[in-house]
């Protein structure tokens, strides 16, 4: 179960939590680098996460990383 007290994110991103998902928003008038962070690691039990993007502004990108 995610809560958002595993997230550190942009103040301009907006973080929605369900059983489901995890949805991130960002308004296309907020230009500029954003940043979106899962403070847990990843282990033997929890060991992948999956992004789905399901709407891209033509004038950005999404880089994902994982330490």
């Amino acid at each position: 179960e995610v809560n958002k007290s595993m997230l550190c994110s942009s103040k301009d991103v907006e973080i929605t939590i369900t059983s489901e998902h995890c949805k991130l928003q960002l308004s296309h008038s907020k230009p500029g680098v954003h940043v979106v962070q899962f403070t847990r690691p990843l282990t033997e039990v929890s060991n992948y996460f999956l992004v789905c993007i399901r709407y891209l502004h033509e004038d950005s990108s999404v880089g994902v990383g994982v330490a």
